[in-house]
């Protein structure tokens, strides 16, 4: 005779519909279903996420640059050629404690 697989009966205790500790009783049904088509991106999302590809420095590195891209970093060096760094944003930027400034020590600028 094969051996023969026993069934695992399903428990006869009938399991309550909601635990007490979750308590429901207050929430508002349907509070945000107008959030979802007005232009979030979770409705939309790919259920898959796509596939990551492997980058090497070098194949950074080694690519030519763009028309674009050579404009850009021209304009950077000409700014930064002149002294030019009115375009950086200090804003964020916290202003340091007396106690920091006293640890600092001069640079020592090692010959070339």
């Amino acid at each position: 005779m094969r051996n023969a697989i026993k069934k695992k009966h399903p428990s006869k205790r009938p399991t309550p519909e909601m635990r007490t500790e979750y308590d429901f009783s207050g929430g508002v049904r349907g509070k945000y279903v107008d959030r979802l088509g007005a232009g979030t991106n979770s409705a939309s999302r790919p259920s898959r996420p796509a596939k990551s590809v492997s980058v090497s420095a070098e194949s950074v590195f080694g690519k030519p640059l763009s028309k674009k891209q050579r404009a850009v970093l021209a304009r950077i060096a000409k700014r930064q050629g002149a002294g030019d760094d009115s375009g950086i944003d200090y804003s964020d930027i916290p202003r340091l404690t007396d106690k920091q400034l006293a640890q600092f020590r001069a640079a020592k600028l090692e010959p070339q």
